[in-house]
């Protein structure tokens, strides 16, 4: 951490907090880590600030932090008692009034959670670590191969392993005393599935050399990016070269009351499709390498989307297969057993001068909900323009947002907002963006964004969150109820 007072600064200005949080962040590290008064003073904090994770004896993990103070004697007194035992070697070690455990090398006072990790590491976070170069970057933490495979690999596996086991047995047990599997939501089902997930980011994380995690702040956003150097020739190193940027245009186009906003490649597969009819219907309108998708979820709530596409002739007889397969289908049988069996039509769109498809959807009521409602409808309207297929979803009539999506005015897209526009244009190349309006979404009392993007930079894995300052005055005012 390059400097921890100016990171702090702009922290608590970004977020709103000034009037709740002190000008002096030593006063914070010393509530925190339990520390005497005229420690606290000694903290010197426009000195960078270092630190590493171990791995504990017996499993787990454990930090060690280490600031520069005014002076390591000084700190000595205050820190020492009639009763601390005389320092041995270079590394002083201290109990403190809290969980805390305290250690003085040189000018640095050092923190950890564990004793044997801080008498192992104090010294080479002091004395080697201290003289590394550092980068532009306020905030840096790199995790190398050997902790990716050893210590990390561990410190994830082993409990995913205990927990997954004891959540077995709790499903088995329950099954046993009602003597009937669980009514919905089959707990082995779901296991296998966390599993499966679990499985393939441990190894993803055997086939990285590099993780290095930053965190920027500025005026305009705070800033995480998370880069991900995969093992070449790996499996990984694969998926990651297969990651191709995104035109960013067709976000900019969504409407600008989203409250969520999704840029990406998407097809059949990818939408959870198969290769079942369904998938194949999808894929003819998309392409079997999938499309450029823009969606959004709008307040009502509502859903739209286009889909870029590179024939309008092949887009409309993939939509007219995938209407037809639909309708086809049994009762339950295309989007689940919440749904009856699909009505599909086609509907004039006067405003876009053209003749849109459409799926309505009875949406089928629990015959022992209270209060009793009637079956509602899900509509689905999809038409195909010279370069898009534009979809519009919401209960009961889609006809309203249909032209949303495809014909919005200038003045009600994402891309009007100046400040959005270049947030956006900021992270153009990424292969996916996830923009979030949290202003609307919790009512804020200014905007707020959060934007989350993946993608490659040469051959390394890409990621980063950018909040905005409303977002972080907005995630300040949430931690501080």
């Amino acid at each position: 951490m390059a400097s921890p007072v100016a990171l702090y600064a702009s922290l608590r200005a970004a977020s709103g907090q000034e009037a709740r949080l002190p000008a002096d962040p030593a006063l914070v590290l010393g509530a925190l880590w339990d520390l005497p008064l005229p420690v606290v003073g000694a903290l010197v904090l426009d000195r960078p600030a270092l630190g590493v994770l171990v791995e504990r004896e017996g499993g787990g993990v454990a930090g060690i932090v280490a600031c520069r103070v005014r002076s390591g004697q000084e700190v000595l007194h205050a820190l020492a008692t009639p009763a601390s035992p005389a320092p041995k070697g270079d590394l002083a070690v201290f109990h403190g009034t809290g969980r805390s455990l305290l250690g003085v090398v040189d000018d640095w006072l050092l923190v950890s959670n564990d004793e044997p990790a801080l008498r192992a590491t104090g010294l080479y976070v002091a004395r080697t670590l201290a003289r590394r170069a550092l980068g532009p970057e306020p905030v840096v933490l790199d995790v190398g191969s050997a902790a990716l495979r050893g210590p990390l690999d561990r410190a994830l596996r082993v409990p995913w392993q205990q927990t997954r086991d004891r959540l077995l047995k709790l499903a088995a047990d329950m099954q046993a005393a009602q003597g009937r599997p669980a009514d919905f939501g089959d707990p082995s089902a779901i296991l296998a599935k966390a599993d499966t997930n679990v499985t393939a980011l441990l190894t993803t994380l055997a086939n990285t050399d590099r993780l290095r995690l930053t965190v920027t702040p500025s005026e305009k956003e705070l800033e995480l990016v998370l880069e991900l150097e995969p093992t070449p020739g790996s499996g990984v190193e694969g998926a990651v070269l297969a990651l191709a940027p995104v035109p960013i245009e067709p976000i900019l186009s969504l409407p600008a009351e989203a409250e969520l906003a999704i840029l990406t490649r998407l097809s059949a597969r990818d939408l959870g499709l198969g290769e079942g009819a369904l998938g194949a219907a999808t894929d003819g309108m998309l392409g079997t390498s999938g499309s450029v998708t823009a969606l959004a979820v709008l307040p009502g709530p509502g859903v739209v989307a286009r889909y870029r596409v590179s024939s309008r002739t092949e887009a409309e007889k993939g939509l007219a297969e995938l209407v037809r397969t639909v309708g086809a289908a049994p009762a339950g049988a295309a989007f689940g057993p919440a749904f009856g069996k699909a009505r599909t039509t086609t509907v004039s769109v006067p405003a876009l001068r053209a003749t849109a498809r459409r799926v309505q959807l009875p949406w089928l009521r629990p015959a022992a909900s209270k209060p009793a409602k009637p079956a509602e409808l899900v509509d689905f309207l999809a038409l195909v323009g010279s370069d898009d297929v534009f979809v519009a979803v919401t209960e009961n009539d889609a006809s309203g947002l249909i032209t949303r999506v495809a014909e919005p005015p200038a003045a009600e897209q994402l891309g009007k907002d100046p400040e959005l526009r270049a947030l956006l244009s900021r992270h153009a190349g990424a292969s996916t963006l996830m923009l979030a309006n949290l202003g609307t979404i919790f009512r804020a009392s200014r905007p707020a964004t959060g934007l989350l993007t993946w993608g490659r930079r040469e051959r390394r894995a890409h990621a980063s969150l950018a909040l905005s300052p409303g977002a972080l005055e907005l995630a300040g005012g949430l931690l501080a109820r």
